[in-house]
């Protein structure tokens, strides 16, 4: 037993009580000297000081590791469990009032019959610092099998005036609005109301205006919205986004819950219960809906949202069709005061329209409604000699026989149409003159050719 056996053994005989003369007879049985014995019992009952810069330190050491731990819990909040991170971070959207975003939307569908696919690229920004002149811009390109050829449009929001330029669109069948195309066309809803009214719609208007949520409800359904627990959320790793530390979770809606909040949703707008009949479609309904799922990227000290997808799925078995939905989106700049610009040159559709017509009708004199409606209804009637065409690809010879060309005709002033298989024509009276069209794309003042079924 060295000393420091002795002196730890001597401790354990003092605790049971048994006193110092009787351990110190027992050491000497042992054969412990006098001296050891001695000095073991001086170092139990006056051990050494500790010096007093070294008391300091150990006291500053211990609270500088104690406002560290603090602030590593206060700061990043270790501890903290997903569901109450994914609460902060929504609490902390409501307050951000500018961002930028970026993202894609997919629709993958099928009729019963065939499979159809909508995908869309978007981006832009928001600025709602003041909530009564939100500034609103984005990007947009669309592709489907639905069209033939891609959409591609920019729409803006500035001082409560919307622009939207549509730098692509497909074609679409019996409707030519090439017209808008590369141009920014002005949206003014306020003076469109205001025009409405002197055209005596002031009833219409404000029966619509009557049906405008008021704000009072929609600060009851974001609240409701903003406190509904229908997600359950997992942690699934932690990452970076732009250099920015977040967590990443795992997301998974409640069926129940989701029908309960949109039940909920329901009586604060509408203020009366769904009747159950309704209650029990749309629970038939969500069996055939898998349960919509994502993950959300969240910074890990400012918890803000920096990225969010989801995917859910629908199939009904009774109507044999389905429909799958995937997204993405990030977010930048919160709170960074984006700006968006007014277009510098825009027009209003009906200036834009007026400048297509009078190069079309080539006569400012011309430029009235009954010619816009004539020039309209001809097109039409062009679009079905096409498709009366016979098996040998000639036209019809007695196109004023033909039903659906009464119909379509039926209050023209002085209608004439004429075939004689490989040409057609038809004239209309407009405006004191003379309107001609033919298969050959002429369109304007002139007569028909009762032989050659041509204008001129």
């Amino acid at each position: 037993m060295n000393n420091k056996q002795l002196i730890s053994y001597i401790k354990k005989q003092l605790k049971r009580k048994i006193s110092p003369e009787e351990i110190r007879n027992v050491l000497k049985e042992e054969g412990w000297q006098e001296p050891d014995i001695d000095e073991a019992f001086d170092a139990i009952e006056n051990p050494p000081k500790i010096p007093f810069y070294k008391t300091q330190l150990f006291a500053g050491t211990a609270l500088a590791f104690i406002l560290v731990l603090l602030l590593v819990i206060v700061v990043f909040d270790p501890f903290a469990s997903p569901e109450r991170n994914v609460f902060k971070m929504i609490q902390k959207m409501q307050d951000v009032t500018s961002l930028n975003y970026k993202g894609h939307l997919s629709l993958d569908a099928n009729d019963g019959i065939e499979d159809h696919n909508i995908f869309v690229v978007f981006d832009g920004s928001v600025n709602i610092e003041n909530i009564n002149n939100p500034n609103i811009s984005a990007v947009v390109s669309l592709n489907t099998d639905l069209l033939e050829g891609d959409l591609n449009m920019e729409a803006r929001v500035v001082d409560r005036i919307n622009y939207f330029k549509i730098q692509n669109l497909p074609a679409i069948e019996m409707l030519d609005i090439g017209f808008l195309k590369g141009n920014w066309i002005k949206l003014d809803f306020e003076e469109i109301k205001k025009q409405l009214k002197e055209q005596g719609f002031e009833d219409a208007l404000r029966e619509i205006e009557s049906r405008n949520i008021e704000e009072e409800i929609m600060g009851k359904v974001r609240k409701t919205a903003a406190n509904a627990n229908i997600f359950e959320i997992t942690k699934v790793s932690s990452d970076k986004i732009n250099g920015k530390s977040v967590h990443r979770y795992a997301y998974e809606a409640n069926k129940e819950r989701l029908l309960n909040l949109a039940l909920e949703l329901n009586q604060i707008v509408g203020g009366e219960e769904l009747p159950d009949e309704i209650i029990r479609e749309i629970r038939k309904a969500l069996v055939d809906l898998t349960t919509p799922k994502g993950e959300l990227w969240i910074g890990k000290t400012d918890h803000l949202l920096y990225k969010i997808t989801g995917n859910s799925t629908f199939f009904s078995y009774d109507l044999g069709a389905g429909a799958s939905l995937d997204f993405e989106a990030e977010f930048s700049n919160h709170n960074k005061g984006v700006k968006v610009n007014t277009p510098a040159d825009s027009k209003t559709i009906q200036e834009l329209l007026e400048e297509a017509l009078l190069s079309f009708l080539g006569n400012e004199s011309l430029l009235n409604f009954e010619n816009i409606g004539n020039v309209y209804t001809l097109s039409i009637i062009s679009e079905q000699m096409e498709n009366l065409k016979t098996e040998e690809d000639l036209y019809i010879l007695n196109p004023n026989e033909e039903e659906s060309i009464q119909e379509i005709a039926s209050g023209l002033d002085g209608f004439e149409i004429k075939s004689n298989g490989e040409n057609w024509c038809a004239t209309i009276n407009s405006d004191n003159s003379t309107w001609c069209v033919d298969n050959l794309d002429f369109s304007g003042v002139g007569e028909c050719d009762a032989d050659a079924c041509i204008c001129k």
